[in-house]
Formats: structure tokens, sequence, C-alpha cells
């Protein structure tokens, strides 16, 4: 992959514009469109460098996805063959070290731990996003056997823009650790984003049940308190791109909204009841509240897609586990006792 890499590094801005100059033609429906950003989300599979990732879906040139489409056309022959792509975990840079459980954030700040946290959440999104629009999208392996056919093009178009938000999102984050003095990397990040992915690897309910319904629903959620706590630290600049990213993780949860509910009506399911089954197939543990009622409005989830499924509370961090008392042995009667 990294050989495929280096390649595609190799393409000059000049040539990248010469192609995007004689096919622009190519992309003149929804359909086309949405063939040609599925390629494009190939190529940011194959990527190590965040960058790279970006450019692939045209974040740093300002580019409407379509052009980015046609664009990127001139790279897919050097990024592989689609089942070596989509089968394989995408090509990531060298840091962050990546582990499972908590970590101590040791002489970081509060402000750096949390956007390198969202940063780190951020890019895994690029890559997921990118790897299901790539596998599912107009020409791909898994467009017709595995559903991917009963999402019109524009909606195949509205998660490779949902890609797009995502990176751009990271590079909002990574500027800005920069100014408080850290960056990507410079902690560890957890493993566990991405196995979210490979658990729906041959589900398409599923990914889009897990990842916009769930997972950026539950920024909805989060984000504000993120908000508050970079507030309280006295760093509003970070508090402020924050809360822009939580506004415009509205937009994505209703795009996955979309996508799901139409992909249950071709299937004749409901799609509540189906956005149940899904959860508690692959999110064992459920929803943890509370949840920003206001914010999911807005995406378009009702109160019935999630207060069924939320988890049992837990216990609060502040007050102490009330422990058992051993049972005292049973005293032996005696003589006394009679």
């Amino acid at each position: 992959m990294r050989r495929c890499l280096s390649a595609t590094s190799q393409l000059s801005s000049r040539a990248l514009r010469r192609s995007f100059a004689s096919s622009t033609a190519l992309a003149r429906s929804d359909d086309d469109a949405a063939w040609h950003a599925a390629q494009a989300c190939r190529l940011v599979l194959v990527s190590t460098d965040p960058a790279e990732k970006a450019a692939a879906l045209g974040v740093e040139l300002g580019e409407d996805l379509e052009q980015v489409a046609v664009r990127s056309h001139a790279a897919l022959n050097v990024s592989g063959a689609p089942s070596q792509v989509l089968d394989t975990a995408p090509a990531r840079p060298e840091k962050p070290e990546l582990v499972y459980g908590p970590f101590q954030r040791g002489n970081h700040s509060l402000p750096q731990y949390l956007l390198h946290s969202l940063a780190h959440i951020e890019l895994n999104a690029v890559d997921i996003y990118a790897h299901t629009v790539a596998a599912w999208g107009p020409g791909g392996p898994k467009h017709e056997a595995g559903g991917g056919s009963a999402l019109p093009p524009q909606l195949w178009l509205d998660l490779a823009r949902v890609a797009q938000d995502e990176a751009r999102h990271y590079f909002m984050l990574e500027r800005r650790m920069r100014a408080i003095g850290s960056f990507y990397g410079a902690m560890p990040a957890h493993r566990a984003l991405w196995s979210h992915a490979e658990d729906t690897n041959n589900d398409l309910m599923g990914r889009l049940a897990v990842i916009p319904m769930v997972q950026e629903a539950h920024a909805l959620d989060s984000g504000p308190r993120i908000d508050e706590r970079l507030r309280s630290c006295n760093d509003h600049a970070s508090a402020d791109v924050v809360a822009q990213i939580v506004q415009e993780e509205v937009d994505h949860v209703s795009v996955g909204l979309r996508c799901f509910q139409t992909a249950s009506a071709a299937q004749g399911l409901d799609p509540v009841e189906a956005f149940h089954g899904r959860v508690r197939q692959y999110v064992p543990r459920l929803l943890p509240g509370p949840f920003n009622e206001a914010l999911r409005s807005l995406a378009g989830m009702g109160p019935e897609y999630y207060k069924p499924l939320q988890s049992p509370p837990r216990r609060h961090p502040d007050k102490p586990r009330q422990r058992k008392q051993p049972k005292q042995p049973r005293r032996k009667p005696d003589a006394a006792d009679a």
C-alpha cells in the first residue's frame, strides 16, 4: 500500500489539472458523479498522510466533489485493485501509537488531550465514510450484491461529502492543536475506532446504523459538554472550533438517517425496528445518555429511535461504591444458649 501511495504522490498538481480539463464531460450526471466519487474515496484508503487523504477529496483545494472525482480519476491506475484496497485496513500515519483501553495524557494539557482525541475520531471517520462509499457505492464490489444499489446516486454523493467534511474537521482541529503547542500523533490514540467498520464490513445497514446514527449522533450529545470543558479551561478558541464541528455533525446524522430509511424501505422494513435490531447486534452496551434531543431533532432523528435503546445509568464517578459487608460466621450454640 505504501508503494501505491508513493506512486500516487508523484502525480503533480499540473497533471491532475490536465486530467480534470480533459475529463470534465465524465461527471455530467449524478450517476457519473457518484461513480467518480467512489473512486476518489478508494484513493483516500491508500493514502497514508492525512493531507493526502484530504487532497484526494479536494478539501485543501476547495473543489466541488464532482471536480474532485474527475481530478482524482487520473490516480486510480496506481491506487491498487478494489478488493485489495477494501479488504485491508486503510493506510495510516506512523503516529499516533494505537492502543486498546484507557491511557494517561501525561504532561499534555486537557485542551491538547481533548482536541487530539477529537482529531483521531475525525480521521477515522474520513476512512470509514470513504470505505463505505468505495465498497457499496456505484462501481463498488458490494454495490449490487451488498445492497448498495438501494441508495440513489445523490445519497452516495451526500455520504462522500460527509467524508469531505470529516477531513476538513480534522484539519480544523490539527491547526488548533498546533496553536496550543501540540500536534496529531503527540500522544497515543484508541485502536478500537476502526473496529466498528470491521464489524459491519458485510452489512451496509449495520454500517449506516453504527456510524452516522450511533457514533455521530453521540457526538451531538457529548460535543456541547466538551465545549464547556474547554471554556472552563479558558480556551475559547478551541471551544469555538468544537462548537462549529458539532453543528455540522447534525447534517451527517441527517444524511445517515435518510440513507438508512431508504435502505430499509427497499427491503420492506420499518426503519425504527431495523435500527433497533442493528444496534442490539453491533452495540452490546446500547446507547449512553443523556441525549441532546434538540440537536437530534434537527437531524430528523426522533426519540423513538434512541430512547428505547438507552443503556442503564452508570455509577456516578463521585459516589463511592457500596461494598457488601462480609457475612459473619454463624456461632454454634453452646450450653449458655440452652
